[in-house]
């Protein structure tokens, strides 16, 4: 059964895939398995690294008046009335001091708004 952050996620990955042309956003799995020789393998960018992972397509004025370039995003999906954790915030801070677009989203329109 899915759950239904992870259905959310989805309606908001394929919304923004709709409705924001210059936008792409992947699914950022994360976690731990055990591998044939029984140890954890880890995957994903990292823990508290948002849900949702991708670039926006900018255009650069003055110094570099016409070259696009592709903005880092980091997107944290949440059901309504959730808040992201110390570790989520503290990425997505981190994202955004360096320049990125970093957000907590509990819709579509949100999410749709927060690109545009």
């Amino acid at each position: 059964m899915v759950q239904p952050e992870t259905r959310l996620q989805n309606q908001i990955r394929l919304a923004v895939s709709a409705n924001c042309q210059d936008v792409t956003l992947y699914r950022n799995h994360t976690g731990a398995l055990r591998d044939n020789r029984g140890k954890f393998v880890q995957f994903g960018l990292s823990p508290g690294s948002p849900d949702l992972v991708g670039y926006k397509k900018v255009c650069i004025t003055e110094d570099m008046v016409g070259q696009d370039l592709a903005v880092f995003i980091g997107m944290e999906i949440k059901m309504p009335g959730e808040i992201a954790r110390d570790d989520q915030q503290c990425w997505l801070n981190r994202l955004e001091e360096h320049g990125g677009i970093a957000c907590v989203v509990h819709s579509e329109t949100e999410a749709i708004t927060y690109l545009s």
